[in-house]
């Protein structure tokens, strides 16, 4: 894996990379391995799959999966100063794995459906703290599936979040190129449950935080359940859903 290029993000190393070219169906025989069904191996994009091989535990097994979703979130309170980002455009997945420590390997990702700048946007997920505690060690995998032909190896990595909390993470996303492009993320974490009780739903969340007259302030909280953005100006974007894995 060859470094090319640091982008500064709030402080948070971004480097544009050079990914080793795996076959898929290597890929695809190790994650079957690991328990993945078929039906499963057929949702997920190859930059999913990437991720994960290249990052599961030597002794994870397969335990769940989300279908894509559709993203949205309607306004609420009459608040009509926050735009939501069509379902039409952006969908979120996720994917747990099981590890023999106790601990689960956890991959929410986002798709955007359209071309776009990512430059103050941010991206977000956090589990039910009444379930699980030590949410640690989150990465992201960013791709421009534009760029190059199919099955480009050419991507962004973010090796820590912007914000963390024991619920959740919240990575932001600004200065990676001045054009438009359609962009894949696959983020990555690891967390402890609490007691017996293993609740597989996640909450995952987009802000879009850059409109024809620059960039717009927005807050960012990670709550006990949830990761939420918030602002006060006209035209910020944001949209939420919770899944389960």
């Amino acid at each position: 894996m060859q470094k090319q290029k640091k982008v500064k993000n709030d402080d948070v190393a971004v480097e544009m990379i050079n990914l080793e070219n795996i076959n898929e169906d290597t890929i695809d025989t190790f994650l079957a391995s690991r328990g993945m069904p078929d039906d499963v191996l057929n949702n997920l994009s190859y930059r999913g799959e990437y991720t994960i091989y290249t990052t599961l535990e030597d002794d994870s097994i397969f335990d769940g999966y989300s279908e894509r979703k559709a993203a949205s979130l309607p306004s609420s309170d009459g608040d009509f100063s926050v735009q939501f980002i069509p379902t039409s455009d952006l969908e979120f997945d996720a994917t747990g794995w099981r590890n023999t420590d106790g601990t689960y390997s956890i991959y929410p990702s986002f798709y955007w459906k359209e071309n776009v700048e990512l430059d103050n946007d941010s991206f977000g997920f956090a589990l039910n703290k009444k379930y699980w505690d030590n949410v640690s060690g989150a990465t992201l995998n960013l791709w421009m599936r534009d760029f190059g032909p199919e099955g480009s190896t050419t991507s962004y990595f973010i090796d820590r979040a912007s914000m963390s909390d024991y619920s959740g993470h919240s990575f932001k996303m600004s200065g990676l190129g001045s054009f438009p492009h359609d962009y894949e993320g696959n983020g990555y974490f690891k967390a402890k449950p609490v007691g017996s009780t293993i609740d597989r739903t996640i909450s995952i969340s987009y802000a879009d935080g850059k409109s024809i007259l620059g960039n717009i302030s927005y807050g960012v909280n990670i709550g006990m359940t949830s990761v939420t953005y918030s602002s006060s100006a006209n035209n910020f974007k944001s949209t939420a859903d919770i899944i389960g894995w």
